[in-house]
Order: structure tokens, then C-alpha cells, then sequence
């Protein structure tokens, strides 16, 4: 299948890596600055692998590059893996070049299909969320692979489009879990990330977080809030079975997450994703707030990080 990876961030690169060495025809879309460093180095890549037999993997991958796109180049499908806050201006792009090409959004997304519609119509994209995580350091990307790449319809069908998505996701190793509530998974996954972003802006870093019972507890409470907001929505969260353990008992949940934050895996996506997606964290955050502020839930777990959320807005507006 031809395919464009439109984000050349960590995700776009690992998945672009990864359908390549499937045989799949990829293209990596990048800006004009990046390409000719690319060309000539290739990009380094240290992957932490939990597929299967855990493993580390270190290679340099050379993609095949483009700084721009058109109907007229037949791509079949594009995943568009850029941070929620640049699909504001990649959506017009879409909707102008893509052509006849499915489009996978592997990304969050807290508006739903909301703003992607006003460009596109669903019978043109695909949802989905990736299973890579990390962030880059001055030799490369530094990344963890994990297990499932999760895919859906708006209407939750089943198509023979998203099982060929799934098919080319599955030959590459990706692992892909088909949902038929795909829209309610990213909306309850965004309110768990953004308690998360709070209280670790608050812990000041990911270990001081994970290392911290009282930190945690108040961040799964506030993520207990966030996830009042996807009801307010007329989401229930209840009916997703990955959002029923964070409803458990305190003296269950907290060890447990205590546990699984504790691991390299875990430390190198939050770290990663802190040290080169703030932005796209700070939105996420206040995002959620603001839906809440809206909607009259009371967050006051959630409302307690604002201040350190903003404290680092203010900083990166400086700098």
C-alpha cells in the first residue's frame, strides 16, 4: 500500500519505520529544514520493544522523504500522528491534497470528530491511538513499542476499510485492537491524560510523581473528574473496560499504578512526552477544564494543578 505519514514527530517516525520494514511503500512527510539533515544522517532510533519477547532495538532508519503532497500522487492511506494542538492546520491540508486516500488520525482529540468534520466527512478518515511513546535527546529518538494500536469507526461499524487498516497494522506488529466505541476511548483516555499532566507539572518531575502515594492518589482523582467530564458529554466510562480499574478502592489502585509508573517503559513515555510535548500537554489540560468549567462540574482535585500548569504556560510563552 502507498502510504504518507503526515508528522514527523516520534510516532509518525516509529510507525513509518515499522510499515516500511513490513514492505509497505512509505513516505514520510517533513518540513524543508528537516529534510536535508535526514537525507543525510538518517534518523536514530533507540526502541524499547514490548511486543513479545522484550527487547531493545537501536538502528538508524533512512525514509523516504517529501516536504509537500498531492491528489495526483496516489497515496492510499495517511496517518496523521501530529500533536492535538498543529490539527487545527493540518486539516485544510487534508481536505485539499489528500485525493481519494484514507485518512487514520493516530493522535488525541478531545473535540471527538467535531472539528475534524468541518473538513472532512467520516466516509473519508479512520480513528485511532498509537502504541508508541517517547520523546527525542541530541542522538535521536529514544521510544517505547508497545502492544496494541487501537482502531474505530465514528459509528463503531466494522468496515472492510478499517479491517484493511488493521490488516497492514497487524503484518507490521503492531497489534491493532478494533473498538467499536472508539470516539468514547479517546475522550476518556484525554481526561486520564490530562489529571496526569496536572499532577505532574505539580510533582515537578515524572519520578517525584511515581515515586509518591499522596501524589498519585490526588492525580487519579482528579482523573476521576476529568472522566465526570466525558459524562457530562453523555459518555459513560463505565461501559469502556479500560477505564473501570481507575474506579477501584484507593488502597488497590494507588499501589498498583505506583507499580506500573515505576517502570522503564512508563518513565520514558512521560518523560519523553513532557520534555518535547508541552504544549500539546498544557492544551490538553486546560481543555478539559475548560469543557468542565462549561459543563458545572466540580473539579477541585483537577482545578488544584492549574496554578503549576500555567506557571510553566508562562514560562514557555517567554522563551
Amino acid at each position: 500500500m502507498k502510504i504518507l505519514v503526515f508528522g514527523a514527530g516520534v510516532i509518525g517516525v516509529v510507525y513509518a519505520w515499522q510499515l516500511s520494514e513490513a514492505k509497505q511503500d512509505v513516505t514520510l512527510l517533513v518540513r524543508s529544514r528537516r529534510k536535508q539533515e535526514i537525507e543525510s544522517k538518517g534518523i536514530f532510533i533507540s526502541c524499547l520493544d514490548k511486543r513479545g519477547t522484550r527487547k531493545h532495538i537501536e538502528t538508524t532508519y533512512h525514509p523516504k522523504l517529501v516536504e509537500d503532497f498531492s491528489p495526483s500522487e496516489g497515496y492510499e492511506l495517511i496517518l496523521v500522528c501530529v500533536k492535538r494542538n498543529q490539527l487545527k492546520d493540518v486539516l485544510p491540508l487534508l481536505a485539499e491534497k489528500a485525493g481519494d486516500a484514507d485518512i487514520l488520525f493516530l493522535q488525541n482529540n478531545w473535540s471527538g470528530t467535531e472539528e475534524i468534520e468541518q473538513y472532512l466527512t467520516p466516509s473519508r478518515f479512520v480513528l485511532g491511538f498509537p502504541s508508541v511513546g517517547g520523546g527525542r535527546d541530541e542522538h535521536g529518538i529514544q521510544c517505547v513499542l508497545g502492544t496494541e494500536t487501537v482502531l474505530g469507526e465514528k459509528d463503531g461499524q466494522i468496515t472492510p476499510r478499517l479491517q484493511k487498516i488493521a490488516g497492514i497494522m497487524r503484518d507490521a506488529g503492531f497489534k491493532p485492537k478494533i473498538t467499536r466505541q472508539i470516539v468514547p476511548w479517546l475522550l476518556t483516555h484525554y481526561a486520564e491524560i490530562a489529571a496526569l499532566v496536572g499532577a505532574l507539572y505539580k510533582a515537578g518531575s515524572f519520578k517525584a510523581l511515581a515515586n509518591n502515594s499522596t501524589m498519585l492518589k490526588e492525580a487519579l482523582l482528579a482523573a476521576r473528574e476529568g472522566l465526570a467530564v466525558c459524562r457530562a458529554r453523555g459518555i459513560n466510562p463505565m461501559s469502556l473496560t479500560n477505564i473501570r480499574l481507575i474506579y477501584l478502592p484507593m488502597f488497590i489502585i494507588v499501589p498498583f499504578t505506583k507499580r506500573a509508573y515505576q517502570s522503564e517503559e512508563a518513565r520514558l513515555v512521560f518523560e519523553g512526552h513532557a520534555a518535547h510535548a508541552g504544549d500539546e500537554m498544557q492544551v490538553i489540560y486546560h481543555e478539559v477544564l475548560a469543557d468542565g468549567e462549561r459543563l458545572g462540574v466540580k473539579m477541585p482535585h483537577f482545578r488544584g494543578f492549574q496554578e503549576y500548569v500555567e506557571r510553566l504556560d508562562k514560562a514557555v510563552a517567554v522563551s
